[in-house]
Parts: C-alpha cells; structure tokens; sequence
C-alpha cells in the first residue's frame, strides 16, 4: 500500500473544537467545573451543561471563555437551552449572563429559551 492511499479519518471542526476545549478544562481543574459538549454537525456545538462544583467562584465564567474564544477561533456556532420559568429569576438571570457572552435567543416557548452564539467573525459580517 502506497503513503497517499493511507488516509487518517480527520476530525470534523467541531470534533476538533470539543477536544480542544477539554483540554483546556482540564487545566482549571476537573473537580470545579464539568462541561458536556455535543457536536451537532461540522461547524456546530450544542452546550449540554455546565456545572461549577462551587458557584460564585468564577470557574463558570472561565469555562465559558475557554468555549467563547476557541469557538471564534474554529469557526463553531454554539447553541444551547435555558429552562424557562416566569417564576424563576435563576432562569433569567442565567439567560442575560449568556447574552453577556454573545448568546442571543433564537426560540422561546413556554418552557425553554434557545440561544445560538455565532463565531465573532460571523457576527460582525
């Protein structure tokens, strides 16, 4: 078999966007913060969760800016889904803390808020 007709399965953008964001994760720490990540797609990511093992110490806000700038650097859109009760400040609160991170919402029902964050570069075009 020739060297050009061996050929390495390449990593889509948004397999190669979730590898390099647990990487860089994991040097916060594993114990504080736990982000699920999903590929939906080449050049989408959907952000399952995040969980900070111990809110109010800024390992959320970390987490997403790990999240923010690779995404921006690869070219991946985000998406995610915030529950959604009236009653609820924590799920308001939460909504304007990921629009503060370029999120906008997308669909809204009764019970949840879509949100899409576009790569920078596709936000300015």
């Amino acid at each position: 078999m020739r060297l050009h007709e061996i050929r390495r399965k390449q990593d889509t953008p948004a397999e190669t966007y979730i590898t390099q964001v647990y990487r860089r994760l994991k040097r916060l720490g594993h114990e504080n913060i736990v982000v699920y990540l999903e590929p939906e797609g080449d050049q989408q990511v959907s952000i399952d969760s995040i969980d900070a093992s111990v809110p109010g110490q800024g390992y959320g806000e970390k987490a997403i800016k790990i999240m923010t700038t690779s995404a921006d650097r690869l070219g991946i859109t985000l998406t995610l889904d915030v529950s959604s009760d009236e009653e609820d400040a924590e799920d308001e609160r939460l909504v304007r803390w990921y629009q503060r991170h370029g999120f906008t919402i997308s669909e809204t029902s009764p019970y949840y808020h879509s949100m899409v964050r576009r790569p920078a570069i596709m936000r300015h075009e």
